[in-house]
């Protein structure tokens, strides 16, 4: 994957990240507000919804962190190929 491929990756997934995270702060208020006229179901839902919905992101933040990982690992290996090719 080249450094440019890698980057709209990073990018994405931060973006997707969070997203999901202002989606869960609208699952809390409307939670709240199904609690506030009595809908004790219909909040324990939402409730779990935001629980999924914080879950979802965990293999994308780990997806993320592969790459900067990686990243990390190809400028290494790019530069000890660098330095083996001048020896």
């Amino acid at each position: 994957m080249s450094d440019i491929e890698r980057g709209k990756f990073k990018i994405l997934l931060n973006y997707w990240v969070r997203h999901n995270r202002e989606h869960g702060e609208d699952f809390k208020k409307w939670a709240n507000k199904a609690k506030e006229i009595g809908e004790t179901e219909v909040f324990e839902d939402i409730l779990e919804a935001m629980k999924l919905m914080d879950n979802v992101n965990k293999p994308i933040i780990r997806a993320l962190e592969r790459l900067k990982n990686k990243n990390g690992h190809s400028k290494k290996g790019q530069a000890e190929k660098r330095e083996s090719h001048n020896k």
